[in-house]
Order: C-alpha cells, then structure tokens, then sequence
C-alpha cells in the first residue's frame, strides 16, 4: 500500500481476470470534496489518453459504495524515489567522459531518455504532467520506468483548470520558476522537472534543498542552481550541460521538448556532439542582471560616476601635458632665439653655452634640439670646421644635417646628385645616384632617429636608408607636383612635403610607419616646423 497528499493506492487482485492490480482511491473517502472528486477523475482520464510503453495505464475507472476508484497496471519495483542509490551517480574514481555500455552515467541517460519520451508523448495529447519528480517514475523489476500519477496533470486543450484556485502546485525541489512563482505554465516546465531528476541522478541531491518549503521555491526562482561537477567531479560535462540547459530559468531557454532532450541524451549515449552548449560569459552576466536589479542599477550608477570621474582626470591630465610640451617648445625657441641674437653675437659664450645646455634632454623626455641647437653648441666651443663643398656643378641647392650632427647632406640642382659628408674627417663619404628627376629648391630632410634621408625632387621625394644609402621608397602622387622641403616631425611618425602643383600650395602628408598617404591641405603660405608630433 502507498498513500499521497490525495490518494491511496493498494494491491489488488481483479477476479474477472485474475490479475493483480494497482488500485487507488481518494484518501478523504466518502468525505472527499467535489473538488477533490473532479481532480481523481482528470487523473484517471488524462492516464487514459495515454497508451505508452513508458506510461502506467489505466485498466477500469468507477465508484463503489460511493468510494470512487481506479485500476491500473501493477508496477513492482517501487518508484525510483525508493531506488534512487541503484541509478544515482555515485562520487568514485570515474574520470572519463565516455558513456560505456554498463555505467552508472549511461544507466541514467538511458533512464532519463525514456522518461523524456514518456512525456513527450502526453505532451503531442495535450496533457502536461506538472509533477515530474522521482516519486512519480515508477520502476519495473527490470528496471524500466513507468510515468505514473497524473493528479496534477493540466489538459492544454481545456480551458478548465481543475487546480487553479491553488496557487502554486507541485513539489517544491523539482518544479520550474514559473511554477513555483504562479506564472502561466507550458511543456518547458516539465522539461526543467526532468532536469531536475537528472540533477538529482548525478550530483545526489535535487537542485535546490532547505528546511523551508518556501525558501527552495525563492532559490528556484532566484538563484542558480549549483554546478553538478562541483558536488560530484565524476559528472561527465556533457551531462553537466544537458542538465543545466533543462534549468534555465527562462523557459525559452530550455529544450524545445522533451523529445529533444531525449535525442541529446542519445546522442551522448552514441558518443556524438550534444547540441547544448555551457552558457557563455555574457549569458551567465545576463542572468546575474536579471537576478540582482537593484544591485545592477546601484553597480552601474557607480561605474559610471567612476568612469565619468577617470575621463575627466584623463582630460585634464592630458591638457596639462599638451601644456607643458607646447611650453617645452615655445622655450626652446626663445632659447634659441637668445643664444643667437644676444650671446653669441656679443661673444658671451658661457650665457650661450648654459641655454643650450637647458635643453639636454633627461632620461625619459624628447629631444627638441635640432640644427640649431648643434650648430650653436661648436660655436660655443669654438672648434667649428670650415668645410668648402666645390663638388656640385654651379653650387649647392639643398642642404641637411644628420640629428647627431656627424653627417651633412648636400643636394646640387645641375647635376642631380647628392652627396653625404662626415664632419668629423671632413671628407666625402658618398655619393648618391643622379635622379631622373632634377632636384627642386629647399632642404633634404633627415629623420629624427637619424636613420632615413628625404629628398625631394620635381614629382616625387624619394627616401634613402642611411646605414646603406640605398633607395627604399619613392613618395608621389600622380596629381601633385613641384615637391619641395620635406620635413618629419619631432617624434618621427610624421613625413610632411610641401608641393607647389596647378597654382595651388600645400603639404601632402605621410605615415612613416607605412609610408601611406595620409591626405594633403592647401596651404598659400608658412614653413615646416617640427613640433612634437606636429609639424
């Protein structure tokens, strides 16, 4: 004999066909409600829809001396409630993910298919179950499952609920949020309660447990159930995920059927890719949103007045710095400026020599000093050497010192050449090939690092790799011509030519870690000036 919160149930023998039976009836009897009566019929008749391998049927449904009745199969093994450490997944030395055929993980994926089968075959008839819990799945002494108890079942197809003045209906550890929150349900509830039982089956408990009925169901609909693998790290992962999908809390989350939770159990069974996949980062961010509205407003509201206090710091800072380079240059200017008008022609050279020397730059800060700068300083030391470049035809057209001073570049307008001095011997170090085209007036142009040389020329500057002065790269653009005074900024990322093309006058601009055009601007006047990352 075994009684629920409605019925008991007895074993029976059914004399016209000698045959045992199961046989429930309503536990308040003859005091039953009429509530009560309509609910053990819906039972009755919602089992007898049914004509599955995996579902109790019913034989006879009646009233005797006005004890209402009826007779179903006899299933002798006991609800998997009863024998659940038989299936249950035990905690040993299991590590592998394979699904061999006498396992305790294929026993239950093979236990859990059927049952999901069951069910969704009520399901195609319109009846949901709405208490799927191991008490319910019955076992045979083979060990095959029987879905039994219909009481709380739901006819989709009737707008009659026989249960609708009850709240909340089913058992609290294995039913889904919108269950347990009083929500309109649909089949993706019993597919979380098939979840549910699956949990059990592998982590030894069901998803959520507490002395307080009412307390699991604020952790069903709140919280996130807990990770299989960390109460048992013998749960294979793919089962972990199949399990998990079945308890999303949103129901479109879930398994579309509980036929199509069967299937990935099967194709784990078979060793085949599952279809469910473990929750992203963003997913698992997502659910944790939902969850924690308050907290999520509140956490947001600071990161953004962080935030906005962080990019105004940064704003400011950055003003400061463009400040302070801006004034770096400003002063090195005025510096030189001084150094030449008023000490070096008034021949006081310690004065000249203690501007300079400002302008050393310390570990860390950029070098401003130029020509200029290198120039004045052999002035102060008075060890300048007189160089006399009689080597170009009808003189000189361009000129351009390396930034260590060490190397002069010298470009002659007739006969297309440029030649590279050292200073320090004073001799010819080489001459560069003539160019088709003639150069054109303004300086050859040395970058900051000292390791190319710009020159410019009709249609085209062409650029020049100094530790073995071979060409590398010619600059043009086809619209352009008259090219002229290439300059490249301060931090050396940025080669500017002014042209002279059409009656227009500009500069065309360079990237020099790809060399690619970056645009021009029509200037009508003005000189190049390196500033910084300017020019």
């Amino acid at each position: 004999m075994a009684r629920g919160g409605m019925g008991v149930i007895f074993k029976a023998r059914q004399i016209s066909l000698n045959r045992i039976v199961a046989l429930k009836m309503i536990l308040a009897g003859r005091l039953a409600s009429r509530a009560a009566v309509q609910r053990f019929y819906t039972e009755a008749q919602a089992a007898a829809k049914l004509d599955h391998p995996n579902i109790v049927p019913i034989y006879e449904i009646g009233e005797h001396d006005g004890q209402h009745y009826f007779s179903m199969k006899f299933v002798e093994g006991g609800s998997l409630a009863e024998r659940i450490l038989d299936f249950r997944l035990p905690i040993c030395d299991l590590k592998s993910n394979d699904a061999p055929s006498v396992t305790p993980k294929s026993q239950i994926a093979r236990l859990l298919a059927k049952v999901s089968r069951a069910v969704h075959y009520a399901h195609q008839r319109g009846i949901l179950h709405r208490d799927i819990k191991p008490g319910n799945i019955l076992l045979d002494a083979h060990g095959e499952p029987f879905v039994t108890d219909f009481g709380l079942a739901k006819l989709v197809e009737s707008d009659t609920d026989l249960t609708r003045t009850m709240a909340v209906i089913g058992t609290a550890s294995y039913m889904a949020p919108e269950q347990a929150s009083g929500k309109q349900i649909t089949i993706a509830a019993d597919v979380y309660s098939l979840g549910a039982v699956l949990y059990e089956l592998l982590a030894g408990r069901p998803p959520f447990r507490s002395g307080s009925v009412l307390d699991v169901m604020r952790q069903v609909v709140e919280c996130e159930p807990e990770k299989p693998r960390a109460l048992n790290p013998d749960v294979p992962p793919d089962l972990e995920t199949i399990c998990l999908k079945c308890l999303e809390k949103e129901p479109a989350r879930r398994y579309a059927s509980a036929q199509a939770l069967a299937d990935d159990l099967d194709r784990w069974l078979r060793r085949e890719p599952i279809h469910a996949r473990p929750s992203t980062v963003c997913e698992k961010a997502e659910k944790w949103v939902r969850r924690k509205p308050m907290v999520t407003s509140l956490a947001a509201a600071v990161a953004l007045a962080i935030g906005l206090g962080l990019a105004g710091v940064v704003w400011q800072w950055r003003r400061a710095e463009q400040s302070a380079t801006n004034l770096g240059h400003n002063l090195y200017a005025a510096d030189m400026n001084v150094a030449h008008q008023q000490a070096l022609e008034e021949n006081d050279l310690g004065r000249a020599y203690n501007l300079l020397e400002r302008h050393i730059p310390k570990a860390g800060e950029d070098d401003l000093r130029g020509f200029k700068w290198r120039y004045f300083c052999k002035l102060c030391q008075g060890n300048l050497t007189a160089l006399t470049l009689d080597a170009h035809e009808e003189g000189v057209s361009c000129l351009a010192y390396s930034p260590d001073g060490t190397l002069l570049g010298s470009g002659g307008f007739q006969d297309r050449t440029v030649k590279i001095w050292n200073l320090t011997t004073g001799k010819l170090l080489i001459t560069l090939p003539q160019f088709e085209d003639l150069l054109w007036r303004g300086d050859l142009a040395f970058s900051r690092d000292g390791k190319t040389l710009a020159v410019p020329g009709r249609s085209q500057t062409i650029l020049f790799d100094t530790s073995t002065w071979k060409e590398f790269r010619r600059l043009e653009n086809p619209k352009l011509r008259l090219w002229f005074e290439p300059a490249f900024s301060a931090e050396g990322k940025t080669l500017v030519t002014q042209f002279f093309s059409g009656g227009a006058r500009g500069v065309q601009i360079w990237d020099t870690a790809t060399w690619a055009a970056q645009g021009a601007i029509r200037l009508d006047c003005g000189r190049i000036v390196p500033v910084g990352h300017l020019v």
